[in-house]
């Protein structure tokens, strides 16, 4: 295991401030310290600051043995955009799935607080898909273990998540956390990923095979954990979150660079004139969105443009497909061959308008839903980050000029676009 604010991970750290990287936490003992009273368990001044932080630059997401609820309450209004709980079982939006699980949760519970009845310092915690067995406080810890071991064999249904002064109980076939690190991964659209925890229940995500690089750090060294990385105690998560910060507001506040080839020679803006000079940067512009939807394809089977418009209709719906074509400036018949290809992936869904007798309305269909929470590597979020670092002025300017050419541009009555 190495240090991982250490000198000899500077450009691993360096390399994960690179836009594309997803932060994923545990809660207990990682962001929060570990208290005697679970229920009082919360972040410091410094480590809400610094999610803060993180969450502003970064796609973050906690990944938690608590119930999702629970956690979220703990977290509200520092911007972590997901919250995973009950050890990777419980998503955001599932809140009424898994009605079999959560049966199976209820009878453990029932079960086990006969089998443990009058057990000392034994505390039961039913979450939503997962129960807990504290034993923190029983003055035998090994006695304890030992009586919660043999209460819960033979649970119907029951996959055992060993942990530190607890025993978890999660459904079989809910999987652990390294599922659903992999899960984040893939609904992120990541492309590298930074997981740091510190228990045994963290183990299953030190181990998880991604298709991404990965960093996975520990809080506390222990040379069998799978982690490859360590930080020596609590308070240095605050100190890697801050320099992830500070990291990536130092990248964003830099002029990108560019290639020697791609500079423009002193004098070119008098040689070409202004008008091919502009759009010069607009030709780089379209090359550069043309790179990137075929990305979105061999990524996530979209295109960028009908991400856009899946996009589009998230944030009107529901919409008609007029005001969608007005919207994205394309013939209506175009919008209607757009639309039956989205509609056949499940990506948007027609429905009747019910103030207008024969008009449809579209919205987004579940397929659409996941694709709209691809936020890392996106156009939207590569377009953010440029327009952090300019002007509101300029931002608004370039807005201007880029809608008079719009106009002068669009089609006449009788054309199409494609």
């Amino acid at each position: 295991m190495r240090d991982l604010l250490g000198t000899g991970m500077a450009a691993t750290l360096r390399s994960l401030a690179r836009p594309g990287t997803l932060v994923v936490l545990d809660f207990d003992g990682t962001l929060a310290p570990i208290v005697g009273d679970r229920r009082a368990a919360g972040l410091s001044p410094r480590s809400r600051a610094a999610l803060r932080r993180l969450a502003r630059l970064y796609p973050v997401a906690v990944l938690s043995g608590r119930g999702a609820a629970d956690v979220r309450s703990r977290l509200s209004g520092l911007g972590v955009r997901w919250v995973v709980g009950s050890h990777g079982a419980e998503w955001p939006g599932e809140g009424g799935a898994h009605r079999t699980w959560r049966r199976q949760v209820g009878g453990w519970r029932a079960t086990l607080a006969s089998r443990l009845s009058g057990l000392a310092g034994v505390e039961l915690e039913a979450k939503p898909l997962s129960l807990a067995v504290h034993f923190r406080h029983s003055r035998s810890p090994g006695h304890a273990r030992a009586r919660i071991d043999e209460a819960v064999t033979g649970l119907p249904g029951a996959a055992l998540v060993p942990g530190k002064k607890v025993v978890n109980l999660v459904p079989a076939g809910a999987g652990d956390k390294g599922t659903a690190l992999r899960r984040l991964v893939e609904v992120a659209g990541a492309a590298r990923v930074l997981f740091v925890g510190d228990d045994v229940t963290d183990e299953a995500a030190f181990a998880a095979r991604l298709e991404v690089p990965a960093v996975m750090a520990r809080v506390g060294r222990d040379p069998q954990s799978r982690a490859g990385a360590w930080l020596r105690r609590r308070a240095e998560v605050d100190v890697l979150l801050e320099r992830l910060c500070e990291l990536r507001e130092a990248a964003e506040t830099r002029p990108p660079v560019r290639h020697e080839a791609d500079l423009a020679p002193a004098g070119e803006v008098e040689e070409l004139g202004a008008t091919l000079a502009f759009m010069k940067e607009l030709w780089a512009l379209e090359q550069g969105l043309n790179r990137h939807s075929r990305a979105m394809l061999r990524r996530h089977g979209v295109t960028g443009p009908q991400r856009m418009a899946v996009r589009v209709v998230g944030r009107l719906t529901p919409v008609s497909p007029a005001r969608l074509a007005r919207v994205l400036h394309l013939h209506p018949s175009s919008v209607t061959r757009l639309v039956r290809r989205l509609e056949v992936r499940g990506l948007i869904r027609r429905s009747p308008d019910p103030d207008h007798r024969g008009r449809l309305l579209l919205e987004v269909g579940p397929a659409g839903r996941r694709l709209e929470r691809i936020e890392v590597g996106s156009a939207e979020s590569i377009v953010r980050a440029a327009l952090r670092r300019a002007s509101p002025r300029d931002v608004e300017a370039t807005r201007r000029v880029l809608a008079q050419l719009t106009d002068q541009l669009a089609p006449r009555a009788g054309e199409e676009t494609a």
